[in-house]
């Protein structure tokens, strides 16, 4: 094994070459979740019942937002959507109870 020198070292590219991070275009955080993309097309594309997706995530992350532009860029057929929502079971706290409503009246 022979010793490099410090020269031997150095990277051999000239920093020239590149752009800085100012002069890029920036990538939307939707289209760095893969998962995301596919789960949405295959939704889309779901001929059943009743086609659901959950989503998890991190706190702090825009990802009604990202869902939204996901959800924009994809063929689905419209007439077919709805809100999913679900709310507490006073009765029994262990099976929630399911709400199916017009399209984008969950947040109401």
């Amino acid at each position: 094994m022979a010793e490099l020198t410090s020269e031997q070292l150095k990277p051999a590219f000239a920093i020239e070459q590149f752009l800085k991070l100012s002069e890029l275009e920036p990538i939307p955080f939707a289209a760095l979740q893969p998962r995301a993309i596919s789960g949405i097309k295959r939704l889309a594309s779901f001929d059943g019942d009743c086609p659901v997706m959950l989503l998890n995530g991190f706190p702090g992350a825009d990802y009604e937002g990202v869902c939204q532009t996901l959800i924009a860029d994809s063929n689905g057929k419209d007439g077919d959507l709805f809100d999913l929502c679900y709310t507490e079971n006073l009765n029994n706290p262990y099976k929630p109870i399911w709400l199916r409503l017009q399209p984008g009246t969950g947040v109401e």
